[in-house]
């Protein structure tokens, strides 16, 4: 870059000592020079108003000095032959700064940006980006930590392990990709309900467990963040289902294991028994056949183990209703086959029309001489 004016100390024809050049460009360097070199303390003036001030080396900025750019930063720092390296503090005009290390004019190596509104991040850079280990602080307005996240970084982003505590009280600690929750880790709720297992893109996804506060267990299958596929659910009471579920709810074919030693065995839907399904009491009795919202709907089958009673026919909302065919069984002995035989109609569990009425064949009814 050629001199076009000069105004200082000359040794042997070369610039030498303090001195004051202008360039062809308009720009201009005042203080030390050696041998024709700037070499020491010196201040350079851009044409675009950019100013350094401090070392220079062997006609290069070279070590500590202030740099005050166009467009309204200002590097505080180490240099190295004319780029910015070691360590330093740029001054961003928006408010923001980082103090750390620096490699080739990039923040890389450890350092600490804090933006203008009091978020600090802490930790590893490359390249002008968050990587590595670091500490990312976001404040509220009273300058109290709001959210934090401690962990793993790649290109800026929440990249591996790392844990994060929300504003609302819930934490999640485990793998992130793309700074979402992604892989394997552990999410508590402000309410103390806790999830353990996989996520994708912040929901939970594939196989997990979620222990709720009330002492309500669900592990199985995810996706979306409900509870999808195969699973079982034990309530904090000791019942306990296990089955299919499909967005969060009890649907397709599962088995609900009461706590009092009742199963139910069937179809559910929209976490309801729907459909077929099998009701085994606990003390012998057994229903089988079809069922709305949770009740006896339609046409099914009940026996009484004690007496032997079976009713074949219609229910609604839990009870006999319509047509059906009671068989009584002999003697009180559970026997089905043999029995006296009632048809008849029924109403919300009530009969309210006997159509027929046969004796069992041994019944002494039967008898010729009564």
């Amino acid at each position: 870059m050629m001199i076009t004016s000069y105004r200082g100390n000359i040794l042997d024809g070369t610039l030498h000592g303090r001195g004051e050049a202008e360039y062809a460009n308009g720009e201009r360097f005042e203080g030390d020079w050696v041998h024709g070199k700037r070499h020491g303390q010196g201040t350079y003036t851009y044409a675009d108003g950019s100013v350094y001030t401090g070392e220079w080396d062997n006609d290069k900025i070279h070590g500590k000095g202030e740099s005050r750019f166009a467009n309204g930063n200002k590097y505080s720092g180490e240099w190295t032959q004319g780029v910015i390296n070691g360590r330093g503090t740029l001054f961003i005009a928006n408010g923001d700064r980082y103090t750390g290390e620096w490699q080739d004019g990039k923040m890389n190596g450890v350092g600490v940006y804090t933006c203008a509104d009091g978020d600090t991040y802490e930790g590893g850079w490359m390249c002008d980006k968050r990587h590595g280990q670091g500490i990312m602080l976001y404040l509220s307005e009273d300058g109290a930590t709001k959210e934090k996240y401690e962990g793993e970084w790649e290109e800026d982003k929440m990249q591996g392990k790392g844990k994060y505590w929300y504003s609302d009280g819930s934490v999640y600690e485990g793998q992130w990709q793309e700074s979402k929750m992604h892989g394997q880790g552990a999410y508590t709720y402000p309410n103390h309900d806790r999830y353990e297992g996989d996520f994708v893109e912040d929901m939970k996804q594939g196989n997990g467990i979620l222990c709720y506060r009330n002492g309500e267990k669900y592990e199985g299958s995810w996706k979306q963040d409900t509870a999808h596929g195969k699973g079982s659910l034990t309530y904090a009471g000791g019942d306990k289902y296990v089955g299919e579920w499909r967005e969060g709810k009890k649907e397709g074919l599962g088995a609900l294991h009461y706590v009092n030693g009742d199963v139910f065995k069937g179809e559910w839907r929209k976490d309801f028994a729907c459909g077929h399904g099998v009701l085994a009491y606990m003390n012998g009795d057994v229903y089988e056949g079809e069922w709305l919202n949770d009740r006896r709907h339609g046409q099914g089958r009940f026996v009484c183990r004690q007496d032997g009673k079976t009713y074949v026919g219609g229910w609604r909302e839990g009870r006999r209703h319509g047509g059906g065919v009671m068989t009584l069984g002999k003697d009180g002995k559970g026997e089905e086959e043999g029995g006296d035989v009632l048809r008849g109609q029924w109403e919300h569990g009530v009969l309210v029309n006997v159509v027929q009425f046969c004796f069992a064949r041994d019944s002494p009814w039967n008898d010729p001489k009564y």
